[in-house]
């Protein structure tokens, strides 16, 4: 989501105008920046879309009219403003009030662990019940990272601040450590080995789906087995080598360019399919959230503003999906068609029309070839859903997938 957005208009007195706009979250308030647009160069006008607007600092060229809004408010623009395209101010309010409530979490979570730091500071000696409030405050994080409540900078942030009132506990904790670290390296070597024996298997197996299926079995035992972080990672590393080489594998089965094309396409609508299923899926699942009646006012303002976002990003996919349709039909049907004027060149039919009638006579007759059917266009497929902490290849959506915390040891 962007923090700033510039969009044409008229003003009260029905003359255009240019306006930058900016929601401030410290602040809890959207700044607009008016321009009267007679007598604005071009140049400016496109430096505030492609400079201004990505978040770097102008000179203005006339003072513009500053009004400011809080964040909060029923409508973002004033009456008195217009904008020429409503429907996507409209679209961006439902985003940064999502934003905003989001804002709101962060901080009401920021206080609670600035409150065990404080009761940290004031022990002498470790804390089970610190370290429980703290890991329960960990999986509030989390759960909200999974839900989208929280942003990936905010959770991240929250996680180093909880990381390091555990690594202040573990200083206090005596004992347990080392043996568990010993555990984890032994399961580290017993991992190393059924990887090694794998990707000896890749060398000699063409099978692709099927060392995929063994892979991510693999991969899902590492994934829930007790191992230190160094320890998870280094095996994590190993694990993406595998799928590299197994895509290799897979991307050397397609020769021709317009089959490429064909599969990236293809790859691409189940994608963005998979990612329409996500949002219809979150939706019920935040639906459910704001039935369920136990959760607060804040809460259900957010959850109910998600579905709003989430249905105006599965109508543009939707969108998207069928351009992307109309496109596959397209290609399949040139892809038949050139295979069959590779068929009707080499047909035996066609020089057997092209000899003398005499000839013809004389010659032993030809079966014509046949030509193959043009292909049905393919119905988008769904993708199956990958967890955002496997590695790259099981990733099945760019803007959708959290990386997996790292689990207080």
């Amino acid at each position: 989501m962007i923090n700033r957005h510039v969009f044409t208009g008229r003003n009260e007195a029905d003359l255009p105008i240019l306006v930058g706009m900016e929601l401030q979250l410290s602040q809890k308030q959207v700044e607009l920046l008016v321009f009267p647009r007679e007598g604005l160069s071009e140049d400016f006008v496109k430096s505030m879309h492609e400079v201004w607007e990505k978040g770097q600092n102008l000179e203005w060229p006339i003072e513009p009219q500053q009004i400011i809004r809080p964040a909060g408010e029923e409508h973002l623009l004033p009456l008195e403003i217009k904008a020429d395209r409503p429907e996507i101010i409209s679209r961006l309010q439902n985003e940064w009030t999502l934003k905003l409530l989001s804002y709101k979490l962060y901080e009401s979570i920021n206080e609670e662990i600035s409150a065990l730091q404080q009761k940290l500071e004031s022990l002498g000696d470790y804390s089970q019940e610190l370290w429980d409030k703290a890991k329960q405050t960990w999986d509030q994080v989390g759960n909200h990272a999974q839900d989208f409540n929280l942003s990936k900078n905010h959770a991240s942030e929250l996680r180093d601040r909880i990381n390091k009132l555990f690594e202040q506990l573990k200083k206090q904790r005596e004992g347990g450590q080392a043996e568990f670290e010993k555990a984890s390296a032994s399961l580290k070597q017993t991992y190393e080995q059924h990887l090694a024996s794998f990707q000896d298997k890749l060398k000699e197996n063409h099978r692709v789906n099927e060392l995929f299926d063994q892979l991510k079995n693999l991969q899902k035992e590492i994934k829930d087995a007790r191992l230190t972080h160094r320890d998870r990672r280094s095996l994590w590393k190993a694990l993406d080598d595998s799928y590299a080489f197994l895509k290799n594998q897979k991307e050397n089965l397609f020769q021709s360019h317009l089959g490429n094309r064909i599969k990236g396409l293809e790859d691409a609508m189940k994608k963005i399919q998979s990612s329409i299923d996500r949002d219809r899926g979150n939706m019920d699942f935040e639906g459910r959230k704001i039935l369920d009646g136990r959760i607060g006012q804040l809460e259900h303002q957010l959850r109910a503003t998600r579905i709003k976002v989430m249905e105006d990003r599965i109508k543009s996919k939707e969108e998207k999906l069928s351009d992307m349709y109309r496109t596959l039909q397209s290609l399949k049907k040139k892809e038949a068609q050139q295979r069959k004027k590779h068929e009707e060149s080499a047909s035996p039919a066609q020089v057997e029309d092209a000899k003398p009638e005499a000839l013809k006579a004389q010659a032993a007759p030809v079966q014509k070839a046949e030509v193959a059917k043009p292909a049905e266009p393919a119905e988008p497929a769904k993708a199956p859903e990958a967890e955002s902490s496997e590695p790259a290849e099981l990733q099945e959506d760019e803007n959708s997938a959290e990386q997996k915390p790292k689990t207080p040891e």
